[in-house]
């Protein structure tokens, strides 16, 4: 499996809004050629990392391509129905929790916000720098 975004990319860049769709949409079609041990090398590999980063695939991407995380994913949503609706104590405890980490996450993020974003800027400029060129081809 070869991705390469740099043929073609000028006239991509000229002729289409958001040219970064289609490529996202030629890597889509190339990994879901892939067998699911190969989807599942892939997934845990550095580049999927990468190609996460640089925004080309998202973990619903991933989602999409894996037949068992999707019907894992589903399970988990239908329990957490279920539960719901037959007003479990655990489901109570789960939704009070999350009210409660998102209020911390609030917290922390408004707290260090001026150095985090320093920081970010500064993290994301170097990891560009260090990943240029490294993305093609997938193997």
């Amino acid at each position: 499996m070869f991705y390469d975004n740099k043929a073609g990319s000028l006239i991509l860049e000229q002729e289409l809004k958001d040219p970064k769709e289609l490529e996202k949409e030629f890597l889509y079609m190339e990994l879901a050629r892939l067998s699911d041990e190969d989807r599942e090398v892939f997934v845990k590999s550095e580049q999927c990392q990468q190609l996460m980063e640089a925004g080309l695939i998202s973990k619903k991407t991933l989602v999409r391509l894996s037949k068992n995380d999707d019907l894992s994913r589903r399970r988990k949503m239908v329990a957490f129905q279920l539960a719901k609706e037959k007003n479990d104590p655990l489901w109570k405890a789960l939704v009070k929790n999350r009210i409660k980490e998102r209020q911390l996450i609030r917290a922390i993020t408004a707290k260090y916000r001026t150095g985090a974003d320093r920081g970010a800027k500064i993290a994301q400029k170097e990891y560009l720098k260090s990943i240029h060129g490294k993305m093609a081809p997938l193997r």
